[in-house]
């Protein structure tokens, strides 16, 4: 039975953090029963900026609507992505400016 309309715009408030850097049927499975509205990227997602890209493409083509994709990037501390490209000032440095 496919979703309730209601049900698929209560399931755009949900984020859902995959359980590794691939495209699995847990993933797979929120986004065909439309319970997801994006996804969160921890370390556990970000071997490397070229598995993220295609994770985000292979959720985003399965997805039904256009998927938030968040991740938790800070800098310093935290960084999700190592590769320099991605590197951002800490929030310390930011707040100086």
């Amino acid at each position: 039975m496919p979703p309730s309309e209601l049900s698929t715009l209560i399931g755009q408030l949900f984020v859902f953090g995959p359980a590794g850097a691939s495209f699995d049927t847990s993933l797979a499975e929120a986004l065909d029963a439309r319970i997801t509205g994006g996804l969160i990227l921890f370390a556990r997602n970000c071997p490397n900026a070229a598995r993220v890209k295609a994770l985000i493409e292979q959720a985003q083509a399965r997805a039904h609507r256009p998927l938030w994709v968040m991740i938790d990037q800070e800098g310093g501390r935290v960084r999700r992505l190592k590769e320099p490209e991605f590197a951002l000032p800490s929030a310390r440095v930011l707040a100086e400016l």
